[in-house]
């Protein structure tokens, strides 16, 4: 966020610092969610049931900039195309962690 805060204000505007910015706050959504991700897969009360969809998530966490990036080479994406490939990639990663902890919460 500091690129679009610093680089984008006044008369020197310029687009490359909102892609800056976005592509960081993305990164910040895929960092958290495979943070959460690997802290689900210490528990020890993890139900078996969700011991496979965990470990797909892992991997797409660990491939999920390799993917993207060869995503958007095949389909020849500029950089708003790859920019936005990015954020579905992180998106599915975080919603599917969310998906994937929410039984783990205490009930209310």
């Amino acid at each position: 966020c500091v690129p679009l805060w610093v680089g984008a204000r006044g008369v020197e505007f310029d687009w490359r610092h909102l892609q800056m910015g976005l592509d960081s706050n993305i990164s910040l959504v895929r960092h958290v969610a495979a943070a959460a991700l690997l802290w689900a897969s210490g528990r020890h009360d993890l139900p078996p049931r969700l011991r496979l969809p965990l470990g797909g998530l892992l991997a797409a966490a660990a491939y999920e900039g390799f993917l993207t990036g060869w995503a958007g080479q095949a389909l020849g994406l500029g950089p708003w195309g790859a920019l936005g490939l990015r954020a579905l990639g992180a998106a599915a990663l975080g919603l599917g962690a969310l998906r994937l902890l929410v039984p783990l919460l205490p009930p209310p």
